[in-house]
């Protein structure tokens, strides 16, 4: 799953975002302080997480299946709350945002699921450029799903316009590949390189 924050700066639907938001002094994209995700079933998603993000960086967490990566991207977009601790994008507390706050906030962050969210009727490809287009991304250059070198590149092109890049993976090559900060997911607990 990757998520992608902000806009760059020429972005054409940047006057769709509070003033403040864009022009914001903050140098820190995503702040997570103290972040724990607990369940109604007692499930452990996230213990105590703390992490921050600059505007612009390139960030990969890595860990195996269940390690909380997929509970860490749905906390930056609002579609889980933390139980306690504070989730900050751009700015704003997420876990408070509620209603047409929540869907701003969301139209500036682009998430592309790695599976099981596509739109069945579309192409991988179709589904990846949905996402740009909802960003704001005009739909020239050609996207190849199946080479996970052109979807890296992709992003690492969209994180050379200004855009703050977070991937959660398992594929080792990816990270390879990538040569970009990487953090590790454990049992809901965040370490630093691996």
């Amino acid at each position: 799953m990757t998520t992608v924050l902000g806009h760059p700066s020429n972005s054409p639907t940047q006057h769709n975002v509070a003033a403040n938001a864009t022009t914001s002094p903050n140098p820190v994209m995503v702040k997570l302080q103290g972040v724990t995700k607990t369940y109604p079933n007692g499930s452990l998603g996230l213990f105590d997480l703390s992490l921050e993000v600059k505007r612009g960086d390139f960030l990969l967490i890595t860990g195996p299946s269940g390690a909380g990566k997929s509970t860490l991207l749905k906390l930056l977009y609002g579609a889980e709350r933390p139980s306690s601790g504070e989730v900050i994008v751009d700015d704003l507390n997420v876990g408070k945002l509620r209603g047409d706050r929540l869907s701003l906030l969301r139209r500036r962050i682009g998430v592309v699921f790695q599976d099981y969210k596509l739109i069945p009727t579309r192409t991988v490809s179709e589904n990846i450029a949905f996402v740009l287009w909802a960003q704001g991304y005009t739909r020239k250059g050609n996207l190849d799903p199946d080479n996970s070198r052109q979807v890296l590149n992709i992003l690492k092109k969209l994180n050379g316009m200004g855009a703050t890049v977070i991937v959660t993976t398992h594929d080792e090559q990816l990270v390879q590949m990538s040569r970009q900060p990487v953090v590790q997911l454990r049992e809901g607990r965040l370490y630093r390189g691996f």
